[in-house]
């Protein structure tokens, strides 16, 4: 890619999952200016310990065409690549160098994707789901599925303020248990809230079966079942089974069905049901 000809420049202080990011874009249109400050609104925290990144934009050039990457290139650097990005990560000193090709705001929001999820799996502590989240009284319930699992069916049953996300949230090992984090990675609702915390009270596991089910899985079953919901674009999936088999050790993991027009609180019932 070539560097683009000198447009705006914005700064973003963001936090996800834990995680700090401080954040160059440089040589942006307007629109993507106010499109990144309404997408990480909530997810602002003011400068912190954390990855800088350095994002340029580019033109021209040979795009990347292909599922999205990260190739290990040193003890503790990689190379990423996706479509309109191609990025260099020093996990050490915790720089990012990218090139970007600034149509749309989605090339940097699947970087900090990419991000957040290797962070966690190189950290062992952490992993991001393709999952929904809530939250209710007695924590968040985050329900993993494959795509036309009813992931987002769920999260619209909720009440806005109380959505993690509606497609991928970040699951962290903590004090004995562990934490759902929302993300503001969001699918087909658009948006989520404001950059919340919670215990995790549940992980449920989504079917496609047509009767309604709700069951504690077996550890073992538990962590397969959840591998296929990590989102992962290094080969890491050891680490990630570490780190679920951690928090199927902690924390209920349920398998569930659900009917499209059952009330969100007759699900929560059939799941608090399944842990007292």
């Amino acid at each position: 890619m070539q560097q683009a000809p000198h447009g705006m420049m914005q700064q973003l202080q963001l936090r996800i999952a834990g995680i700090g990011f401080n954040i160059s874009l440089r040589g942006i249109a307007h629109t993507i200016c106010a499109a990144a400050d309404e997408k990480y609104a909530s997810f602002q925290r003011g400068a912190s310990e954390g990855f800088n990144v350095e994002a340029d934009a580019a033109t021209g050039g040979k795009d990347f065409q292909g599922p999205p990457r990260i190739t290990n290139t040193g003890a503790h650097e990689s190379a990423i690549a996706m479509p309109g990005l191609e990025a260099r990560v020093d996990w050490r000193s915790k720089t990012v160098h990218a090139r970007v090709l600034f149509k749309t705001l989605h090339p940097i929001d699947n970087l900090l994707r990419a991000l957040v999820s290797e962070a966690l799996l190189r950290r062992g502590t952490g992993v991001l789901l393709h999952a929904s989240g809530v939250l209710t009284r007695d924590g968040a319930l985050v329900f993993a599925g494959e795509s036309g699992a009813g992931k987002t069916t769920l999260a619209r049953k909720a009440e806005l303020a109380n959505v993690l996300s509606d497609e991928l949230v970040a699951l962290v090992v903590e004090g004995g248990g562990a934490k759902a984090f929302a993300t503001p990675f969001y699918g087909e609702m658009s948006k989520g809230v404001c950059g919340a915390d919670a215990r995790l009270a549940a992980l449920c596991l989504l079917s496609g079966k047509d009767k309604r089910v709700c069951s504690i899985l077996p550890r073992a079953e538990a962590v397969q079942r959840s591998l296929s919901t990590v989102l992962c674009f290094s080969p890491r999936g050891d680490d990630a089974a570490k780190v679920l088999n951690a928090i199927a050790a902690s924390t209920p993991v349920v398998g569930l069905t659900t009917l499209h027009d059952e009330p969100l609180d007759e699900i929560i019932a059939r799941i608090n049901a399944v842990l007292s």
